[in-house]
């Protein structure tokens, strides 16, 4: 499972709503309460006319039988958000943004030091499939040896995050659990 945070746009025209975020040009489309619709994702072509809306949704994207599965885990609104504590002491989920997700956010890696590795290293574990094409001319060691160099970088680089941190917010991640399940709760 990998969790994603989609921005919501509306079309000009229509006033209709869609989720952007999951990649190569596709939606979700939503309906009005930002649930998702009975429609499956579609692409949204460059040219077409859409206005950004505060709104955020957090998606927990998995698959089955072959077929991407999303589920929300989370809404809300940029502009009602409460501004981040700078205040040492205050709980981890008044200084950073905390996702009641079991899977780490990019702020949360971020937070605990977790890393799967230098950017560098990746592109080097690509390039040999670039390099391929030039086999007839250098021969099959440079994209044997640019690859290898990415791995090792990758693996020079990644950091598993600071154990006592990682606690730290797991249990923040359990306090906003318990604190979303209440406020649900009252709504209903």
């Amino acid at each position: 499972m990998m969790l994603k945070v989609l921005t919501v746009y509306r079309y000009k025209n229509s006033g209709k709503l869609i989720a952007s975020g999951l990649g190569n040009g596709h939606v979700l489309p939503l309906n009005s309460d930002l649930s998702f619709s009975e429609q499956t994702p579609h692409r949204v072509r460059r040219d077409t006319d859409l206005t950004v809306t505060p709104y955020r949704l957090e998606v927990e994207v998995g698959s089955k039988a072959n077929l991407n599965t999303y589920r929300i885990v989370r809404k809300w609104n940029e502009e009602h958000l409460t501004r981040k504590s700078t205040n040492p002491s205050a709980p981890l989920e008044h200084r950073i943004d905390i996702s009641p997700s079991e899977q780490f956010t990019e702020s949360e890696k971020q937070y605990i030091g977790q890393s799967d590795g230098h950017s560098l290293g990746y592109g080097l574990m690509v390039s040999p499939f670039f390099l391929l094409w030039l086999v007839g001319v250098w021969g099959w060691w440079p994209p044997i040896i640019a690859f290898l160099a990415g791995a090792f970088i990758v693996w020079l680089t990644r950091t598993p995050g600071d154990a006592s941190k990682i606690i730290e917010v797991q249990a923040a991640k359990e306090r906003t659990r318990k604190s979303v399940e209440r406020q649900l709760q009252e709504a209903m």
